[in-house]
């Protein structure tokens, strides 16, 4: 009975170091492979880093839908001050609304549809430009910088709808020249009136001239 209990008593110590050292091994594997294990298919983005971003897609998007890095497209758009990575990623299963979606930052606004979300990479977790904003996890500062980095942001007064200045009908220039073309007009019609005024005057007195002397050689 005692042997018994001793042969029992080594197996459990046995299966305790076996499952011990898996799951030491386990927790000792690093999340990023050797370079020589994957290559970056993102442009701008290192093995490493395109690898560890496409995990945390996976962890903490897309949890249950048995992914691996191999399923995961990413769009890198640039990093600004504090390490912060602007990136969109995609997968097969992935949905988002067909809206249009507007928001101001100071002198930005940033207007984009919401298929094309772009989110930033902070802490291995994922956050709408926005809500990061919102939240204190970025300043107007680093506003500024994705401005210079994602074209879904434009200045506030470039926003603003072209005016394209049409003249009208009576447009200040025409009024001028219907003015002058009037003045005109009545500096004419008043100079007629004048000769024929003139030309009257002397009819009459031609007339008046006539009968007087015609009236003298007659007496």
């Amino acid at each position: 009975m005692k042997k018994l209990l001793i042969s029992i008593l080594f197996i459990l110590s046995v299966m305790s170091m076996i499952f011990a050292t898996t799951a030491l091994a386990e927790e000792s594997t690093p999340d990023t492979p050797p370079a020589t294990e994957y290559v970056s298919t993102t442009p701008g983005l290192d093995a490493e880093t395109d690898f560890q971003i496409k995990q945390d897609v996976i962890t903490n998007v897309c949890p249950s839908e048995g992914y691996t890095v191999d399923d995961i497209t990413l769009e890198y758009f640039g990093t600004i001050s504090g390490g912060i990575i602007a990136v969109r990623y995609s997968f097969y299963s992935m949905s988002a609304p067909d809206i249009i979606c507007n928001y101001t930052f100071g002198d930005y606004k940033l207007q984009y549809n919401g298929s094309d979300e772009v989110y930033l990479y902070i802490d291995r977790n994922f956050y709408r430009i926005a809500d990061a904003y919102d939240n204190g996890l970025i300043n107007y500062g680093q506003i500024e910088e994705l401005a210079q980095i994602v074209s879904y942001f434009q200045k506030a007064e470039a926003t603003k709808a072209s005016t394209v200045e049409t003249k009208p009908e009576s447009s200040p220039d025409t009024a001028v020249n219907n003015y002058n073309n009037t003045a005109i007009d009545a500096v004419q019609t008043g100079q007629s009136g004048t000769y024929a005024i003139a030309l009257t005057a002397l009819a009459v007195i031609s007339l008046f001239a006539f009968v007087k002397t015609a009236k003298d050689k007659m007496l």
